[in-house]
């Protein structure tokens, strides 16, 4: 019974509930890249309801962009000290108080703070938090697989968001579409509660449960040579009885082990082999994952604390010397299944301490970072790609209005791109687990392409609407493979133990640069009347982030050669 239950442990917690955890980043992924493809869709309503410039209604969407990149180191943090699922309610809480502020104040200056703040705000909580939690439930050959899967429903959330938005605004107008939006926010909170606790790698997972396994395997057979009588069951006896089971308390983030600290320190007498407990009730009020109720126990029953074995203790007031008996010999099981869970939360109880210090270890960790020259390169890249690879969306319909096309077909042209982007994830996810193809190498071929893709789209826009789909398409498509392979680039780079902070790290800068970067490129088009030389400009960028970061197999081509000629 003991393997079984261990088994079923690791089943569920690693195995299966993995793909919970998936499908609930898959969601958040939906909702949130949903919003920020729209703010093309909503730049065009600011626009027409306030009667503001170019370089004016772009402001609350690039706040919102700038605020969900440049937070994300916090986020980040607050990940590592709070959990994935409490980061990600709290996101979606205050995007939902954001969106209902906007809406209910309603003036342009109220959506630049709320709707640009505030939901850039709870939209970093909620992405980071949900990128964070895929790999640590995989092992490192389908981490790539496993986070193009999840990260996807950005994808899907292109394909359905703006089309549901686009028609609250036609008939709800900005104010109503933004309050109504706040619904949406809301749901983002309920996939967050299916998410655990805290990042822990499967392997280390695994193996902890393997070794405690063991440990209370062992105790659990040395008991029961010593007292056959405990665990034997009696035939003759009364059909009242009961069963105690912990199925229902091994969910990723249950605590399994503090009702035994709580029951021996309320109950000292339980340790007098001489005494009988008699007419005590024992109440144990820790919460369980699926049910907090208490669990009553009177005289007639005695429940085991053996998490790896379902003890039957008979219903026979008469027999107290064999309840006595019993009840002396699972002391010994008790008190050393008590031990054995202190070791095993210890390690939990040290991640808690140190509070006064925390934000010095982070900040120390990051200066760490920048020891790895590797990583100075990858940041220089990831500012050059990920800083403006929003401008398709946030000036998707200004450019087609420019080109001489309906403003309408900008729902159409963001479903086109997610339909793209969702199928260079897919596929870039896969060939990013390939061990012979060097994901750096992709990264920079991928880049170029990309940004040669955004280069010319003005251009071909002005010409019909088909080369225009075509384009963005290709663009979507090729700036995949930067977006899914920058996480196992990262873990490659840093390290699993430092992926956290320095994911956060990098959308921070890039974020930093975004917050200038998106209202310059609309300056500059009211500058120039035209949209070819800003994304000419985007374009040109990205096509410099691949070649530096097309420096890093260089680099470790001649680190590799120059410590063989050493030897």
């Amino acid at each position: 019974m003991s393997n079984e239950l261990s088994h079923d442990t690791i089943d569920l917690t690693r195995l299966r509930w993995r793909f919970v955890i998936c499908a609930a980043s898959f969601y958040v992924n939906v909702i949130t890249w949903g919003f920020i493809s729209s703010t093309g869709i909503f730049e065009d309503s600011f626009r027409t309801t306030y009667e503001l410039s170019s370089f004016k209604s772009t402001l609350p969407g690039s706040i919102q962009i700038a605020t969900m990149s440049i937070l994300s180191v916090f986020a980040s943090i607050l990940t590592i000290k709070y959990g994935v699922r409490w980061t990600t309610i709290s996101g979606a809480f205050i995007s939902s108080i954001g969106s209902i502020l906007a809406a209910i104040i309603g003036d342009y200056w109220a959506f630049c703070l709320f709707y640009g703040f505030l939901v850039g705000t709870g939209e970093t909580l909620m992405l980071v938090p949900a990128v964070l939690a895929i790999p640590p439930y995989f092992h490192s050959s389908r981490v790539s697989l496993a986070t193009a899967c999840a990260v996807s429903g950005a994808s899907i959330g292109m394909l359905g968001i703006p089309f549901l938005l686009q028609y609250l605004l036609d008939k709800y107008g900005l104010r109503g579409a933004t309050l109504l939006g706040s619904c949406l926010w809301l749901s983002v909170g309920l996939a967050g509660a299916l998410f655990g606790k805290g990042v822990t790698s499967i392997e280390e997972g695994e193996e902890n449960n393997e070794r405690f396994s063991n440990e209370s395997f062992k105790i659990k057979a040395e008991n029961e040579r010593e007292h056959p009588t405990v665990t034997q069951h009696r035939p003759h006896e009364s059909n009242n009885r009961l069963i105690y089971s912990r199925r229902t308390s091994i969910l990723p983030t249950s605590t399994h082990y503090h009702q035994h600290k709580r029951l021996s320190s309320l109950y000292p007498q339980h340790h007098n082999k001489d005494q009988l407990i008699v007419n005590t009730p024992i109440e144990d009020r820790s919460k369980s994952s699926l049910n907090s109720s208490p669990i009553i126990i009177k005289s007639h029953t005695f429940q085991s604390l053996n998490t790896n074995t379902h003890l039957i203790v008979p219903h026979n007031d008469h027999n107290r010397l064999s309840i006595l008996a019993e009840t002396h010999t699972t002391d010994n099981v008790i008190y050393k299944q008590i031990n054995l869970s202190e070791q095993q939360s210890q390690v939990q109880s040290n991640l808690s301490e140190n509070h006064k210090y925390f934000l010095h270890e982070m900040i120390t960790k990051i200066y760490s970072l920048f020891s790895i020259n590797t990583f100075r390169i990858l940041i220089i890249s990831i500012i050059l790609i990920w800083s403006l690879d929003e401008t398709n969306f946030l000036f998707l319909t200004d450019l087609l209005k420019s080109s001489g096309h309906s403003e309408q077909k900008s729902t159409l042209l963001i479903a086109i791109i997610g339909i793209a982007d969702l199928i260079g994830q897919l596929f870039f996810g896969y060939l990013g687990d390939v061990e012979y193809l060097n994901p750096f190498i992709l990264w920079t071929c991928t880049s170029i392409i990309a940004g040669l893709a955004l280069s010319v789209t003005p251009l071909i826009g002005s010409y019909n609407i088909i080369g225009l789909c075509i384009v963005f398409a290709i663009h979507a498509f090729f700036l995949a493979a930067p977006n899914i392979l920058g996480n196992i680039i990262m873990i490659e780079v840093v390290g699993m133990h430092r992926y956290a902070i320095a994911y956060g790290f990098s959308l921070l800068v890039s974020g930093l640069t975004s917050l200038f970067g998106y209202p310059l490129l609309g300056l500059l088009k009211d500058k120039t009347h035209s949209w070819t030389i800003p994304f000419a400009l985007v374009g040109s960028i990205m096509i410099c982030g691949g070649l530096v970061a097309g420096i890093i197999p260089l680099y470790n081509c001649y680190k590799k050669q120059r410590t063989n000629s050493n030897y």
